[in-house]
């Protein structure tokens, strides 16, 4: 199968904290064989910056030279022939990566802990990857090893077949011996069941890997997920993404990261 991933991108924050971000990202990054980008994004009031000139503070430069040390510690981390690249902004950090995005190629953006390890908050960025800006995979994922939760793939099915969402299962699948779980909710409207149907077929038919479908009678369709996600105790959720997506899509797209208890990942 093609490859889907060559370059992932991790927003970090240069606290007590980066440190397990570094090593999970490049963790992910030698198992997808990914170069990963580490990103700093530099801001502060106009007050801030008035009072470090006064005590002669250079902040910039302490931040750079911060990077650099990190770049240099984790590199030799990284399997042969893949990059680790390290990259300074000022700014908006959601303008920052998004920018960064679409500059570089990259394929996914990985946001660990995000209250303590990276600039970018899911509750932001997810806005602007739901409104097609930019078009790439986003990963959140909260705690525990990100690795070990790839074997059990759990996939929403609502109105639409998700294409892409398979798409990214399969290719994951395939990485990790994984299982991929189709999800429906036998309380919507007939068409869900029946895109649930040619789903389960489509991975059957185009795929050696295991697939379960399963059906659940609950009105909350993030609740029936995230429900049936906590009885593997494990695993990722693979949610779709498009460019016209309806009010209603985009409130469930939006509180599979809000409420996620397992890894959520956001498919372009």
């Amino acid at each position: 199968m093609q490859k889907i991933f060559n370059n992932i991108l991790l927003p970090v924050r240069l606290n007590r904290h980066t440190h397990k971000a570094m090593e999970e990202g490049i963790e992910l990054a030698n198992r997808l064989e990914c170069n990963l980008h580490i990103l700093y994004t530099f801001h502060q009031s106009k007050i801030a910056h008035l009072f470090q000139m006064f005590r002669g503070i250079n902040k910039v430069a302490e931040k750079k030279q911060q990077l650099r040390t990190l770049q240099g510690e984790y590199a030799a981390q990284m399997k042969n022939g893949l990059l680790l690249s390290a990259v300074f902004k000022k700014g908006d950090a959601i303008k920052a990566v998004t920018d960064y995005i679409l500059s570089h190629e990259v394929d996914m953006v990985y946001i660990g802990n995000h209250q303590r390890t990276t600039q970018v908050k899911s509750s932001s960025f997810r806005l602007a990857v739901l409104k097609g800006q930019p078009n790439c995979t986003v990963l959140v994922f909260k705690s525990g090893k990100v690795l070990q939760k790839l074997q059990k793939i759990i996939i929403p099915v609502t109105g639409s077949f998700p294409a892409n969402s398979i798409r990214v299962a399969i290719y994951l699948g395939l990485q990790f011996n994984g299982t991929i779980h189709l999800v429906g909710n036998s309380t919507r409207e007939l068409s869900s069941f029946d895109y649930l149907s040619k789903a389960y077929r489509f991975v059957k038919d185009n795929t050696v890997l295991p697939v379960i479908c399963k059906t659940i009678t609950d009105n909350n369709l993030v609740h029936a997920v995230q429900k049936y996600a906590g009885s593997l105790e494990g695993g990722i959720i693979i949610a779709g993404n498009s460019s016209k997506l309806s009010t209603a899509n985009e409130n469930i797209l939006d509180n599979f990261f809000t409420d996620a208890k397992v890894p959520v990942m956001l498919v372009g």
